[in-house]
C-alpha cells in the first residue's frame, strides 16, 4: 500500500491528514526505517497543551523484495519538544512501568481523541476486571521521564523542605506542652493557702491522666479525618483545638472545665502529632527525609522541656497557659498558607495540583515529572483509597497487613524497654544512696542529653541507615539497664558500693541513645505503610502505642512491689535485647529510597526487594517485574 492510498483512508475515517509517514524495508537487515518531517517532529496538542504524535499511517513497497510494511507505533512524548520515535515491530503500545496507556486505536497510535491517559485500575474492586475501564483517570500527558525539561536538574531545593519542617516541628512542639504542664503547676494546684483553684489528692490524679484519654480519643477522631482532609487540614483543625484548651484554662473557674481541657490537650496532641509525621514523610524528598522527620522527636523534646524551663519563670498556672496560646497562633497561621500532600492529592484524584505540590517543595528547577510519574503508578495499582473504610479494605491484603503488624508490635512493646517509665519517674529512678547531683540537676541533664541524642539523630539517619542505629541504640540501652539493675541488686543486699555515680551515667546515657532512636519509630511508621492507607492506618498504631505506654506508666509501682527495682531494669534489658534481634532480622532498610520503591519492595511480591539503597535508580524496582 503506498502514501497515497493511506491518505485515501484517513479521509474516510474521517482523520486529518498530515504529512505523511515513510517506511521502507532495509533489504539487507529487513528493518523498519522511519523518517521524520523536516521539522524534526510532528505534533498535535493535547488538552493540557503538550505535544502529542500526529496520526499518519503509511507504507511502501521496496521494488527488490516486495514486501509491506506496517507503520511504527509511537510510545513515548516528549513535554513541548521535538518527539524521539522509537523502532518496533509491533502494533500495540509499550507500557512502561505500570503505566496503563488507553485510547490507541489498531495501529498503535493515539485516537482522534489526541489525549493519551494514565488510566485508573478499578477502584471498585481493587483489580482489573477484564477489558473494564474505570471512568476516573487522571488526564495527565504520559511523558518521557527520563528526559529532563529544559533548564531543571534532579537535585531537589533543600530550603523549602527545612522551613516547612521547622514550622511542623513548632505544631508539634505547641500540641506537647500540654501532656507536660501538670508536672510544672502540680505545686499551685496543691497549695492550701492558693487563692485559685484547688485540687483534692483524689482528683489530682485524675487531672493528669485524662490527657491520656484524650489521646485515645483524639486518635479515633484522626483516623476519620486523615483519610478525607488529609493531614494539613487535620493539624488546622488540631491547632486551634489547642488554642482553645489553654484559653478554657485560662478562664476556668470550676472544676469540671479545667478537667475538659485537660481531655482536649490530649486530644489535640493525637490530631497534630501523627498528621505531622504523615505531612513530613510524604513531602520530604528520600535524600532528607530520615533528618527532617527527626526534627519532630526534637520537637517534641523542647515541647516537654519548655514547660520546665517556663515553670521557672514563676508564673502562676493560668499565665503559662496564655503563654502557650500565644506559641500557638504562628504555626496555625503558617501551615494554613501550605499546600497538601502530593501524595495525598493524587490518590485523591487532583493530579495538577500534586503536581504543583511537588513543585513547591522540590523548587522550580528540580524535575518533578520522574516521581510524579511513580506517584500516580502506585496510585492506580493500589485502587481505590479516598474513604476509611476503603483505606482500611487495603490494609488487609497479606504482604500488608504483615508489615502493618511488625510496626504495631514495634510501637505497642517499646513503651516496655524502659523510657517512657523513667521519663515519668525520673525522680525515683535517681534518687538513689550517695547520689553525686541534685536531682533537680539530674533531671535537667537527662532532657538535655535527649535533646543531643536527637541532634546525633540528625547526622547520622540519612548516612547510616535506620537498622544500624536501631540495633546499636537497643544494644548498647540493654547494657544501660542491665549495669543500673546489676548496681541495685547489690544495693538490695546491704552491699556498699563505691561506684555511686554508675545509677546517674547510666540513666544520662540510656536518655542519649532514646533521643537517638527514638524518631526513627516516627520513621518507620510513616515509610513501611503505604501511600493508600497510610491515612487510616497510623491514628491506629496512635491509639494502641497510647494505650501501652499507660498500661506501662500505671503498672510502674505494681511492678516495683512484684519484681523490686533490679528484677523492673532486668525486665527492660530482655526488652531491649528482643527489640535489638528484631530489628536485625525483620526490619527492612529504608535509607535513600522514594515511598514507593519502599512500598513496591515491601508490599508487592512482583517487585523485587531493594536491600542495599546505595547505587539503585529513582524507583528503587527492578523495571522488568513492574506490576
Amino acid at each position: 500500500m503506498v502514501c497515497s492510498e493511506t491518505q485515501n483512508e484517513a479521509g474516510r475515517n474521517g482523520e486529518p491528514m498530515g504529512s505523511l509517514c515513510d517506511a521502507r524495508q532495509d533489504s539487507r537487515n529487513g528493518r523498519s526505517l522511519s523518517h521524520k518531517t523536516p521539522q524534526e517532529g510532528r505534533k498535535v496538542e493535547d488538552v493540557n497543551g503538550v505535544s502529542l504524535p500526529s496520526s499518519c499511517d503509511g507504507a511502501r513497497r521496496d521494488g527488490k523484495n516486495g514486501q509491506s510494511l506496517s507503520h511504527i507505533a509511537m510510545q513515548e512524548v516528549k513535554k513541548a519538544e521535538s518527539v524521539s520515535e522509537e523502532e518496533q515491530n509491533h502494533t500495540q503500545p509499550k507500557e512502561s512501568a505500570g503505566i496503563k496507556l488507553t485510547d490507541f486505536d489498531q495501529s498503535g497510535r493515539c485516537s482522534r481523541g489526541l489525549s493519551c491517559k494514565i488510566e485508573n485500575v478499578d477502584r471498585d474492586a481493587g483489580t482489573q476486571a477484564g477489558n473494564s475501564r474505570n471512568k476516573q483517570s487522571a488526564n495527565v500527558t504520559v511523558k518521557d521521564s527520563s528526559v529532563k525539561a529544559e533548564g531543571t536538574h534532579e537535585k531537589p531545593a533543600c530550603f523549602v523542605q527545612v522551613m516547612v519542617t521547622f514550622l511542623i516541628a513548632w505544631a508539634t512542639m505547641a500540641a506537647c506542652t500540654g501532656m507536660s504542664f501538670p508536672g510544672v503547676v502540680l505545686p499551685q494546684f496543691t497549695d492550701p493557702d492558693t487563692d485559685d483553684l484547688y485540687l483534692e489528692p483524689q482528683t489530682l490524679s485524675l487531672f493528669v491522666s485524662l490527657s491520656h484519654v484524650g489521646t485515645m480519643v483524639g486518635s479515633l477522631v484522626a483516623g476519620q479525618l486523615l483519610t478525607p482532609l488529609g493531614a494539613r487540614l487535620t493539624i488546622l483543625i488540631g491547632l486551634p483545638l489547642a488554642m482553645l484548651a489553654w484559653l478554657g484554662l485560662f478562664f476556668s473557674s470550676q472544676l469540671w472545665i479545667l478537667m475538659t481541657c485537660r481531655v482536649l490537650q490530649g486530644c489535640t496532641f493525637a490530631l497534630v502529632k501523627p498528621p505531622a509525621i504523615m505531612y513530613l514523610i510524604e513531602m520530604a524528598h528520600e535524600s532528607l527525609r530520615g533528618r527532617l522527620v527527626g526534627m519532630l522527636g526534637i520537637a517534641k523534646e523542647i515541647g516537654f522541656f519548655s514547660s520546665y524551663i517556663l515553670g521557672g519563670l514563676m508564673l502562676t498556672w493560668r499565665q503559662l497557659s496564655l503563654v502557650y496560646t500565644c506559641i500557638l497562633v504562628p504555626p496555625a497561621i503558617g501551615v494554613f498558607f501550605l499546600p497538601n500532600s502530593p501524595r495525598w492529592l493524587t490518590i485523591h484524584g487532583h493530579v495538577t495540583e500534586a503536581r504543583k505540590s511537588l513543585v513547591f517543595f522540590r523548587g522550580r528547577h528540580c524535575d518533578v515529572e520522574a516521581e510524579l510519574v511513580e506517584v500516580i503508578r502506585q496510585a492506580n495499582e493500589a485502587g481505590s483509597s479516598s474513604s476509611t473504610l476503603q483505606q482500611l479494605r487495603l490494609l488487609l491484603r497479606p504482604r500488608t497487613l504483615k508489615i502493618f503488624f511488625f510496626v504495631l508490635t514495634m510501637f505497642v512493646v517499646y513503651p516496655l524497654h524502659g523510657s517512657s517509665m523513667l521519663s515519668s519517674y525520673l525522680m525515683i529512678i535517681l534518687d538513689t544512696p550517695g547520689a553525686p547531683v541534685d536531682l533537680s540537676l539530674s533531671s535537667f541533664l537527662c532532657s538535655i542529653t535527649k535533646i543531643a541524642g536527637g541532634i546525633t539523630h540528625l547526622l547520622t539517619i540519612d548516612y547510616l541507615g535506620r537498622v544500624p542505629i536501631m540495633v546499636v541504640s537497643f544494644c548498647f540501652m540493654s547494657a544501660c539497664t542491665f549495669i543500673y539493675g546489676y548496681y541495685i541488686y547489690f544495693l538490695d543486699l546491704d552491699n556498699p558500693y563505691s561506684a555511686t555515680w554508675i545509677p546517674l551515667a547510666t540513666v544520662i546515657t540510656f536518655h542519649f541513645l532514646a533521643g537517638v532512636s527514638g524518631p526513627i519509630f516516627d520513621i518507620l511508621q510513616g515509610e513501611l505503610l503505604p501511600n493508600a492507607c497510610r491515612a487510616a492506618s497510623m491514628p491506629i498504631i496512635s491509639l494502641l502505642n497510647g494505650l501501652s505506654v499507660f498500661g506501662a506508666v500505671s503498672s510502674f509501682y505494681y511492678l516495683l512491689d512484684l519484681i523490686g527495682r533490679s528484677g523492673l531494669f532486668g525486665l527492660f534489658t530482655a526488652v531491649n535485647i528482643a527489640l535489638a534481634v528484631v530489628c536485625l532480622l525483620v526490619m527492612p532498610e529504608t535509607r535513600g529510597l522514594s515511598l514507593e520503591a519502599i512500598s513496591d519492595a515491601v508490599h508487592s511480591s512482583k517487585h523485587k526487594v531493594m536491600k542495599k539503597p546505595d547505587g539503585v535508580n529513582k524507583t528503587g524496582v527492578d523495571s522488568s517485574k513492574s506490576a
